[in-house]
């Protein structure tokens, strides 16, 4: 009894009577308060657990942005959707815009094409000819067929131009067509229904140049053709000779100037009394039974001249430098246009 309480009484004060002593068993005992904490090992399932936890995250964050840009691409389907109010007012007013536009070009249009003369006088306008002019006056035709052509260019013979006009220059331009163009040579030819040589259209240059000289209160007419190979057109116009008269004399004289006046004998019971009269001629039968081109000089120029059978001269043609040919119904027309090229930017 007294060794049991000598053994209580020496256990140490503030423990626990009930823990036993294994000290001397196991050598100091480590108190549960004085163990050190160990954290757990992170493992395959704790990393997928936080794995799906981030993407739950992610998956709403992306789920917001599309559902932001469904609502933007609405937005912008509805100003693209044609039916929209803002659409349809633009297509409106685009349907309007281009009807008045059609409307106005068949006014145009309309206007351009009314056919009221045959022969009208353009507004002023500078074209580029082959030498320099005093005055220009074009002949617009709606209908462009010999008839007209001619009517054209022997009705500006007879008008009135201004007191110091020289040369004047008669422009063709033809407005038959949906569009209006300065006629060339060779289609001025064709509408004449010349019968020049192939090749001497060929050689000619597509300018040529149609005007009238003033010659105290007259007009002389002429024409000027221009080629860059004087060598091909030489023999092209000796073979033109024989119709050249007949295909475009209309232009440059008419029928009057091939009546030859014809002395007529009458008898009277006085005695006998000698008259002339002026029988009515065509043109084109005088021509083709005896007028031919002759050479001729004029001025030290060698022309080929045209003339009736008492001596007057009703047209000639004559080379001026190495491109020119000229065709004319006076002889002071030659000097003229010499003068012109000699003094102007346009000599060639």
């Amino acid at each position: 009894m007294e060794n049991n309480q000598n053994k209580n009484n020496n256990i140490a004060p503030n423990t626990d009577p009930l823990k036993k002593d294994v000290t001397s068993t196991y050598g100091d005992v480590i108190h549960p308060e004085d163990r050190i904490t160990i954290k757990p090992l992170r493992t395959y399932a704790d990393d997928i657990k936080n794995l799906v936890a981030n993407d739950n995250v992610s998956m709403i964050k992306i789920a917001i942005a599309e559902e932001k840009k469904q609502e933007q691409q609405a937005k912008d389907d509805e100003n693209l959707d044609p039916r929209s109010k803002k659409n349809i007012n633009i297509f409106l007013l685009s349907g309007i815009l281009i009807v008045l536009g059609c409307v106005a070009f068949a006014g145009v249009w309309y206007f351009m094409s009314e056919k009221n003369v045959q022969v009208t006088n353009t507004a002023p306008q500078k074209h580029i000819a082959i030498i320099p002019f005093d005055e220009e006056n074009p002949i617009a035709l709606n209908t462009f067929e010999r008839k007209e052509v001619v009517s054209g260019l022997t009705s500006s013979q007879s008008k009135k131009y201004e007191d110091d006009t020289t040369l004047i220059y008669l422009p063709i331009i033809d407005q038959s067509g949906t569009t209006t163009s300065l006629v060339g040579v060779e289609r001025f030819l064709s509408v004449l229904q010349t019968r020049a040589p192939e090749a001497l259209v060929r050689a000619l240059n597509p300018q040529f140049m149609f005007g009238l000289d003033r010659k105290g209160n007259q007009y002389k007419p002429f024409l000027l053709l221009k080629t860059d190979s004087l060598s091909q057109v030489y023999p092209g116009m000796l073979e033109w000779e024989p119709a050249m008269a007949d295909d475009i004399g209309d232009i440059f004289f008419s029928k009057n100037d091939l009546i030859v006046p014809v002395q007529v004998s009458t008898s009277t019971g006085t005695g006998t009394s000698t008259s002339s009269s002026t029988p009515p001629v065509e043109i084109r039968n005088i021509l083709a039974d005896s007028l031919i081109f002759k050479d001729e000089l004029v001025n030290n120029k060698d022309i080929r001249a045209l003339r009736t059978k008492d001596g007057r001269l009703l047209m000639y043609y004559s080379f001026i430098g190495d491109k020119l040919v000229l065709i004319a119904k006076d002889f002071g027309t030659i000097a003229e246009i010499s003068k012109r090229l000699a003094t102007s930017q346009f000599t060639q």
